[in-house]
């Protein structure tokens, strides 16, 4: 079992976890199993130290996507490989090689100083992590928003 300590409902479960029944993991929680520190942005990417609370390891992750949602996803990764038993070191290396997917916040081109990025973001919580995300960084952002048709059952 894989639980994220960052949100209540699901670190309120881990109360009643037995030692090595499952792994949790935090960008806040002290407890976790694995945390997320400090954290480095940048516009197309975002670093972190992951320490493992069993063995004090600490490894560096440098992830090729921006955003704390791509931290939190890239935690929950690492929790999985811990539990397969694969190394804190080699799995981190592993997300390191990841370029995120087409459509989430995929930079289209630059001119004239202007980025225009892509990003399919399709629920409150996605669109909220990509301005949270664009926010991050200095510059004016003047945002598109085209919501889906709704889909007709008959």
């Amino acid at each position: 079992m894989v639980l994220n300590l960052d949100h209540a409902e699901t670190a309120a479960l881990s109360v009643d976890l037995k030692p090595g029944q499952g792994v949790t993991y935090s960008l806040r929680a002290m407890q976790a199993d694995l945390l997320a520190s400090p954290l480095v942005r940048s516009p197309t990417g975002i670093a972190f130290q992951v320490k493992a609370r069993d063995t004090g390891d600490a490894v560096e992750v440098a992830l090729k996507v921006p955003g704390l949602h791509n931290v939190a996803n890239a935690l929950a990764a690492l929790s999985v490989a811990k539990a397969c038993g694969v190394g804190l070191a080699e799995a981190a290396a592993h997300l390191g090689e990841f370029s995120g997917i087409r459509r989430r916040l995929e930079v289209v081109g630059t001119a004239n100083e202007i980025t225009v990025i892509d990003d399919f973001a399709h629920n409150p919580d996605k669109i909220s992590a990509t301005l949270e995300t664009m926010h991050a960084f200095p510059g004016r952002l003047l945002l598109m928003f085209q919501p889906m048709a709704t889909a007709r059952f008959v």
